[in-house]
């Protein structure tokens, strides 16, 4: 009986030790899930998608009110002329504009491009590694480029060493039309100058968010501009 008691007194700290170093392993595994995870399914997430694609759908009502279609085009959404009649000069760079955000359209909604949307390519997940959210964006910067690029090449000469962009241009005619471009031509080459790509979910989602916002106030001034001149 007293060997027994003896044995008791010994196992107990072994026990007790083991219990620890468990407990230690296992706190570890959690720390490090939890560092090296992100979580897709939040709240704040979810807001910002919803008014995300809320954006989007106001752009494509926008633009189907606005401008014609070209049916030659091969495309799922072709809109590429500004249905409002002006001089010659401002009329070929509202058409550009139109035809610019046409492929912006394209490249959020649609699969005309090969996975470029990449807010879409995170939908299946409510949360994942780090590693497979670096691995979905490392395309991100040159996928995002042919949208944005577009703006900058068609309206501007543009300084990549700054974030500068300065019109082809001094036409009064398209004067209001560059205030609603120009933030998405500095917003474009400030990002490339900078590779940028999103850390996490969240800041793709708000980056990708503001981008949009960017296109929807052009297509709104497109709109308003349409309306007044045909009342």
């Amino acid at each position: 009986m007293k060997k027994f008691k003896k044995n008791r007194k010994e196992i107990i700290p072994i026990v007790i030790s083991i219990l620890l170093v468990l407990l230690m392993v296992v706190m570890r595994i959690v720390i490090n899930e939890k560092i090296n995870t992100m979580i897709i399914d939040t709240k704040e997430n979810k807001e910002i998608l919803t008014k995300y694609n809320k954006l989007l759908d106001n752009i494509k009502n926008n633009m189907e009110e606005i401008s014609n279609s070209n049916p030659e085009f091969n495309r799922t959404y072709n809109w590429n002329t500004y249905k409002l009649k002006l001089d010659n000069d401002a009329q070929s760079q509202y058409n550009w504009a139109i035809m610019r955000l046409s492929d912006c359209y394209l490249y959020y909604r649609t699969n005309d491009f090969t996975n470029t949307d990449f807010i879409r390519k995170f939908k299946s997940y409510d949360k994942i590694s780090k590693k497979k959210f670096n691995e979905i964006m490392l395309s991100y910067d040159e996928s995002l480029n042919y949208c944005y690029e577009g703006f900058a090449s068609t309206f501007y000469y543009v300084d990549y060493e700054e974030p500068y962009v300065k019109p082809y241009a001094d036409n009064y005619d398209v004067k209001e039309l560059e205030l609603f471009v120009k933030p998405i031509v500095v917003n474009y080459i400030e990002k490339r100058n900078k590779w940028y790509k999103p850390k996490n979910y969240n800041e793709l989602l708000n980056e990708e968010y503001y981008r949009v916002s960017l296109l929807n106030n052009l297509t709104e001034y497109l709109k308003i501009k349409y309306e007044k001149e045909n009342q």
